[in-house]
């Protein structure tokens, strides 16, 4: 399976309700199915982006916190690209040399004036250094593929941006 079929299998494999909703974004609200997840708390979606998203090189991976009413507001994005390195996306998916997978973050964000710099110091978790191409980074440890906390993990990381950006 992809790293992306593993990132999303996290999800689809806990209790989860399907709700129809518009996903509100800059560019215009897209509607469509997310899972809520009353245990973590956490509403989320995988799939591509939609006909009105300017970058259509990377999955949209959109998570957000409370239950889903008519319309979610989208608290923070784990995109990748579909094949190599852009630095330019927040999301990116890593192997360690042992072959374990990482779901990772940049610390970029769009709105909710949280920026880099400030995320990396606030943030409250593991933060990794990848080879990322032809030079060293550092990136937050969003969860670990195949661990048993994967999905309280990616629920922790939603919800410290989400109070980082005020809005949970």
């Amino acid at each position: 399976a992809t790293t992306q079929d593993l990132f999303a299998k996290v999800i689809r494999d806990m209790p989860a309700e399907r709700v129809r909703t518009l996903i509100k974004f800059r560019g215009g609200p897209h509607e469509d199915w997310v899972l809520w997840l009353p245990e973590l708390r956490i509403w989320a979606h995988f799939g591509f982006p939609p006909s009105q998203k300017a970058n259509k090189d990377r999955f949209w991976n959109v998570f957000g916190v409370g239950r889903p009413r008519s319309a979610v507001r989208i608290v923070c994005e784990i995109n990748s690209p579909f094949e190599g390195i852009d630095r330019k996306i927040g999301g990116a998916f890593a192997e360690s040399d042992r072959g374990a997978r990482f779901i990772l973050h940049r610390g970029n964000f769009r709105g909710g004036g949280l920026s880099k710099e400030v995320f990396l110091g606030r943030y409250r978790g593991t933060k990794v250094e990848v080879i990322d191409g032809d030079r060293r980074s550092t990136l937050v440890q969003v969860l670990q593929l195949g661990s048993k906390s994967a999905a309280s993990d990616l629920a922790s990381f939603i919800h410290q941006v989400g109070r980082m950006k005020g809005l949970s």
